[in-house]
Parts: C-alpha cells; structure tokens; sequence
C-alpha cells in the first residue's frame, strides 16, 4: 500500500522535532545522514548560502503545525486552529520539546478528563513519540495504556495502524476487529463512535488494498465515505484503489481532493509519480513525469523532482536541463549542486565533482553523503596531498558510522588506492553482504583485481554495470571490466 495513514502520526518524521530543539537556539538544521549512500542526491533544497537562523525560525513554526495537524488525526472533532484545543495541545508540545516529558503527560491527563471527547493522555502521549521518531516509547506507552484501558477502542485502533504501518496485516485486522468489538459497549458520545467507525473502515480499506482484494476496498470506502463525507483518508485510499485498476487520471483527482483537504503544498501528480515508482512502472513514471513538465513548466518542485527522476535513470542531459530550469527560479541548491556533482562524478570529470562537493562539504560538515562522495573525489586525483585527506575524511566517517557497510568499503578502497591492502582486507571483512550496492561492488572487485583474482573482479564488474539504478562508477567499471576482457588489466584513465 502507497499511501501512508496515519492514526499514530507515524507521517510525521523525527526532522520535525530536530527542527524545533534547533530553532530554539537559533541554529541550522543538520542534514539527515542515517541512510547515507553516494546514490543520494540530498533532500536540502536551501539556496547557498543558506539563511541559518531565518530558516530554523521558520522550521520551529513549520514543525509545530505539523505536529499539531498530525495529533488533530487522534481526535474526534479535530483541532481546530486559534481554538483553546489547539492553546492547549500546543503548550504541551512545547513541554515535551524542553524535556518536560511527565509534565506533558500530566497536562494531556488533564485534557483528556476535562474533555471526555479525547482519548486518554497516555495515548495521545503515545502519539507524539511516534510524530517525532520514537517509536520505542510510543510502543511502550500503547503496551502500557492497553493494559490502563482495555475497554478502549482507540487502544487497539492504534495498535492496529502502528501493524499496518509495518505490514504485519493479520495484525492490524485482528486489532482493528478488536476495537469494533469494543464501539458498541462504554460510555462513548456519538462524536466519538463517528471516529472510532470512521478509524475502522479507514484501517480495513488498508488491510484490504494491502492484501490485494480491491472490490472488498471499494466497500469498505464506501461505507468510510458514508461515515465521513469527502474525508482526506478516503480520498488518498481511493486515489490507491484507483491507481491499481490502472486509472491514473482518476487517481490522480482523488490525490488533488486530498491535498486541497490537507492542505498539502506537494503537487498531486508527484505523488502520482511515487506511486509508479514504487511499483516499478518506470516507463509510465517517464510519461507522466513529462506531463508533470507540461502542466506545471515554472514550478521549482517539478523541475527539481524531475531532475532527481532522471539522475535515477542516469539520463544526466535531461537532469541537468531540469537543474537549469529550477536555478532560474531558486538559483543554486544544495539538492542540485549535489547532482551537478554526482554528474562529474559519474563522467569521470573528478576535479570537476570535487570542487562540487568541496562547497557542500563546508556548508554541511555532518553530512556524510557529501563527506563520502567528496573523499572518492580526491582520491580519484593524482594529488598525493588529496589522496591523503581522502583517508582522513573516509577514517573520520568511518568511525562515526561503524556499522555502515558503505563507509567500511570506500575506507577500504581508499586504503587499496593508496596501496594499503592488509588495511584494506580488514575494512571489506567488516562490510555485510546484504547491503552491498554497485559502488561497494565496484571497491570490492578492485580489492580482487589487486590480489590477483581477476576472475572473481570480472563476475562482481559484471554483476555492477547490469544494475538500473544510479551507479557513479558504471563508466569506470565498464572501462575496467573492458581491460580486463581484454586482458590489458590496466585501472580506468582519470579526467581532472
């Protein structure tokens, strides 16, 4: 299933609460890098320079909103904005944010006994872990408030999302038939039977999109859409039901009457996109992207997204139209000073790559992406001074990220560069073979043409230029797996 509902505010990423502990003290929100790989092409869209305390202002606002639209999906009758509702979840936002967290608790206790329409503090508590990347916590305090009240149904409406969320659909059936088990006893309002119903046929039309059984989805929306007329989560469901009967213009309305309902600034069609993607129709993802173009010429997050769409298909011509496009309106960005980057990087233009990623490397230090991809960009020089800060560079990411396969491997084929092959040997030892991607590959094979086990190089070459996704070194890999072949054996020729 594409499209991502969220009862426990699991749509709400960690960045959200980073971005309010930073804005407090008036410093610049740090790149993500948990999942750092030389395929990236960033998700900073910040002109350079960018302006620190300005942007982290307006994160901090950005972040609460966002947090509060997430927690309003736990509350019959929403949260609605200048309300005493909305006062009030906000003073507890802001409790949690400065680590206040029993204080915050007690402050949603209260709420929810002063006003019977909420679920349990405990519960709401729960949310706002998952909302800022805690799911740990919020698991433990959902275990805990299912025990405090098991007569609730909200109890097990997130037990069954949180399921969901993680594909585990018998579960999140199992839970969700729980809770309607639960609607019909206790002291509930009609608002809140309205929600818990509303919740249900929400989590089933999940389950049923999730197991493929489309006409048992489409009664389900139906019977959601009777609850609760033209609601977000039946738009983007049935957005879902209709992408996978192949009815994209239809799925596409739905995802317009979603984004008006949520107020969502992503443009529909982009998600549209994604969703092709994801199901591996890359050629109706092209199509589409080329309309996308069409209906939306001057928009900087279609150009940028195209530019990403075609980095991923290594059409580096159509991206770098699209880079053009989005610096005439944004100017230059870190997003795509990255891929002008990866470009030279991909063309064997190192010198050209490197004073690319020299600039990204200053303005965001603790972004590994750029730091990994900035240290092969030097020792791809013929400079032994680079080549050394390379090792520098790659050690200091190595011991950030102990247990990243993709630093271990560039260590190591920085280490097989500079003629350090023991060095090298114990760095690949400690890579795992389930995450191996075509540049760990491509360091790999070097290691085996060093040592003399050209056959074993050749294989892994092979292997890594037949890869469809992004692979900075395929023209190098071709020119050595080529040599090879040819028996020359000679390392590909460098361009500075």
């Amino acid at each position: 299933m594409f499209a991502i509902r969220s009862l426990l505010t699991t749509a709400v990423c960690s960045v959200l609460a980073i971005a309010i502990s930073a804005a407090a003290d008036g410093q610049a929100v740090q790149p993500s890098t948990e999942n750092a790989g030389p395929q990236g092409t960033g998700s900073q869209q910040a002109t350079l320079p960018t302006a620190q305390t300005e942007a982290a202002n307006a994160n901090v606002v950005k972040a609460k909103a966002s947090l509060i639209d997430a927690m309003a999906t736990m509350v019959p009758g929403g949260i609605q904005q200048g309300s005493p509702r909305e006062t009030e979840f906000l003073k507890v936002l802001e409790l949690f944010r400065t680590g206040k967290v029993r204080e915050s608790l007690d402050e949603l206790k209260r709420m929810a006994t002063a006003d019977t329409n909420l679920p349990p503090g405990e519960l709401m508590m729960a949310g706002i872990s998952f909302a800022v990347g805690d799911p740990k916590s919020g698991t433990v305090i959902l275990e805990k408030s299912a025990l405090d009240y098991p007569e609730h149904p909200s109890v097990f409406l997130s037990f069954a999302q949180l399921a969901l969320n993680e594909g585990r659909v018998t579960d999140a059936q199992v839970q969700a038939e729980k809770s309607a088990s639960l609607m019909s006893g206790g002291n509930f309002s009609p608002d809140q039977t309205k929600f818990f119903q509303g919740k249900y046929f929400e989590l089933m039309s999940g389950v049923h999109l999730r197991r493929r059984q489309y006409d048992a989805a489409k009664a389900t929306l139906e019977r959601l859409n009777t609850i609760n007329p033209d609601s977000a989560p039946y738009f983007v469901a049935n957005a879902e039901l209709l992408f996978q009967s192949a009815d994209y213009d239809g799925a596409l309305d739905q995802l317009t009457k979603y984004a008006e309902a949520t107020k969502q600034t992503k443009k529909p069609v982009l998600t549209l996109i994604e969703w092709m993607q994801r199901a591996k129709k890359d050629d109706l993802a092209r199509t589409w992207m080329e309309k996308a173009l069409g209906m939306h010429p001057a928009d900087s997050e279609i150009q940028l997204t195209a530019a990403r769409f075609a980095m991923a298909q290594e059409d580096f011509q159509a991206a770098l139209v699209a880079i053009r496009n989005f610096e005439k309106e944004k100017g230059e960005a870190f997003a795509t000073k990255d891929m002008k980057g990866r470009i030279a990087f991909a063309k064997q233009a190192y010198g050209v790559a490197e004073s690319h990623f020299e600039v990204l490397n200053k303005n965001a230090p603790k972004d590994i992406n750029y730091a990994n991809v900035y240290a092969l960009c030097l020792i791809e020089s013929n400079n032994a001074e680079k080549q050394q800060k390379a090792k520098q560079i790659s050690q200091s990411i190595a011991r950030s990220r102990p247990d990243n396969s993709l630093a271990m491997a560039t260590l190591g084929y920085i280490h097989l560069k500079l003629d350090e092959v023991e060095e090298s040997k114990a760095l690949f030892s400690r890579v795992k073979t389930n995450s191996v991607s075509p540049e760990i590959s491509y360091f790999i094979s070097h290691l085996f043409y060093k040592t003399g086990q050209v056959e074993q190089a050749e294989k892994i070459l092979t292997q890594s230029t037949q890869t469809k996704s992004l692979f900075l070194y395929r023209s190098a890999a071709q020119e050595l797996l080529a040599k090879i072949k040819k028996g020359t054996g000679g390392l590909p020729a460098r361009e500075n």
